[in-house]
């Protein structure tokens, strides 16, 4: 099965594609960068996520059966706008756009943050958010566009 892991540079998407190799499948890896310290078997393609023409064609390249979405600005450093945040909100749009003009993506795990709530906050619910941060509001976004776009869901 042919895996696509888009963030495969960070440190969830490493250890993501290593257990995908354990288990026998050949993920693929996205990142805008490929650090040294990645897995030197594994097929990369160096893409933004921001860019849907460029993740368009290695859609089409891989042409992945499942796509398992980590890449995301994590840092807490945000000062000024969400919209620093882009690649929570509008990388997520592109991720589910391809998967939905995809014939193979048959599924898709899109990653969120416990920081959607703040510390110590227990939600009621897997919609029930409470941020206190830029980043976790921009997680939230993301949940948000994950299910209104119902995960790349083919019509």
């Amino acid at each position: 099965m042919n895996v696509l892991v888009t963030g495969s540079s960070g440190l969830i998407g490493q250890r993501v594609c290593a257990r995908l190799k354990d288990e026998g499948l050949m993920p693929a890896g996205l990142d805008v960068i490929q650090k040294p310290s990645c897995q030197s078997w594994l097929p990369f393609y160096q893409c933004s996520i921001m860019n849907s023409w460029s993740l368009g064609r290695v859609f089409d390249e891989v042409r992945p059966e499942a796509v398992i979405h980590s890449a995301a600005r994590t840092d807490l450093g945000e000062k000024h706008e969400i919209t620093g945040y882009s690649a929570n909100t509008d990388g997520v749009r592109n991720i589910l756009a391809c998967v939905k003009n995809s014939i193979a993506v048959g599924r898709v795990i899109v990653t969120s943050s416990q920081l959607v709530c703040r510390v110590g906050y227990v939600p009621e619910n897997d919609t029930d958010f409470c941020p206190n941060t830029k980043y976790g509001k921009s997680k939230v976004i993301t949940e948000h566009i994950t299910r209104q776009m119902d995960g790349g869901e083919k019509e």
